[in-house]
């Protein structure tokens, strides 16, 4: 199945009419197909096809730099405080989910930012590009993990921007570019059992690197946009028992619904694996998209403004490298 390129702050989850009755009051991801996201992911293989430097450079590993940006109202964990621990921690389950992917994750630094109104969450598109605006580092193939309670936004686990079809990256696109989570799904943040093992940042970076839900654009033609994910027609929550929400045609083997898949909505310690097909699309929308040697992107970086508000910005220069 497809997925597309621009991020949405409070994504209204629309299911099926046949969608079960008990849906969880978190909302595991406010990441949005647009209509622009969409045709991203529907040029991509052409754009990949005519590239033969990016076909050259598919198959091999990829090291992705990562910068996190944790905002806080207090010192304390249950004010936002993440320690270096949880955030090694956390970059250790990203590069444990993606090491079949050929993906690495090199920890660059981390910026804490003392500023409850920004803590609790962005309340709409300006707020949100103001604090990333005010933290973000690097170039459009970094990283940036954007820490917070979340609080104001109606529950929402994490949310990312997906990646820009050629010709349309602009400033405005680079300046919010990156993955937003909740402080608790970090592993060792503590609470929000069942979102708490550090998933939900694997999902959001799925988004970011250009794969859709597994239950996008429900059960017709083209789906997700990935041929070997079977066609879902609603979220998996919790962790649920093997189904399957999409009728095959005639004489076609049933296929059962990917519930333990990085890109449905299962608790974390079901969400175990991508596709092949995932994989590939991931892996080209990072040759094409996003590694700024390539096409046009060279020598794209981002400029990163002082922040409105900010009390205090603390930047940890160590380096950390975290490959499993």
């Amino acid at each position: 199945m497809l997925l597309p390129s621009v991020l949405l702050l409070v994504f209204p989850l629309v299911l099926s009419a046949n969608v079960p009755a008990a849906v969880p009051a978190l909302n595991r991801c406010g990441a949005k197909a647009t209509p622009e996201t969409l045709r991203a992911a529907q040029i991509l293989p052409q754009q990949f096809a005519a590239n033969p430097a990016a076909r050259a450079e598919l198959h091999g590993s990829k090291e992705i730099e990562v910068w996190f940006h944790v905002f806080h109202k207090d010192a304390t964990l249950a004010g936002g405080w993440v320690n270096d621990s949880i955030i090694h921690k956390q970059v250790e389950v990203l590069s444990k989910a993606y090491k079949p992917a050929r993906f690495s994750f090199r920890l660059g630094g981390i910026t804490r930012t003392l500023n409850e109104r920004w803590w609790k969450g962005p309340t709409d598109e300006a707020m949100d590009r103001e604090l990333r605006m005010a933290t973000r580092r690097g170039s459009y193939k970094t990283l940036n993990v954007f820490v917070m309670d979340l609080s104001d936004t109606g529950g929402t686990l994490g949310y990312a921007t997906f990646p820009s079809a050629i010709g349309w990256i602009n400033a405005a696109t680079r300046e919010i570019d990156g993955v937003v989570i909740q402080t608790r799904t970090m592993p060792g943040a503590g609470g929000l059992t069942g979102y708490n093992l550090g998933q939900t940042l694997t999902h959001e970076v799925g988004h970011w690197l250009g794969i859709f839900h597994t239950f996008q654009g429900g059960c017709p033609y083209p789906g997700d946009m990935v041929a070997d994910t079977p066609a879902e027609a609603y979220p998996a929550f919790d962790c649920q028992v093997p189904r399957n929400t999409c009728a095959e045609p005639a004489g076609t083997p049933a296929r059962l619904d990917p519930i333990n898949n990085f890109m449905d909505y299962g608790y974390d310690y079901c969400m175990t694996e991508f596709t092949d097909g995932q994989v590939e699309r991931m892996k080209m929308a990072w040759v094409v998209l996003r590694d700024p040697d390539a096409g046009s992107r060279k020598g794209v970086d981002i400029v990163v403004v002082d922040a409105v508000d900010v009390v205090e910005v603390v930047e940890v220069v160590e380096v950390a490298w975290c490959e499993l």
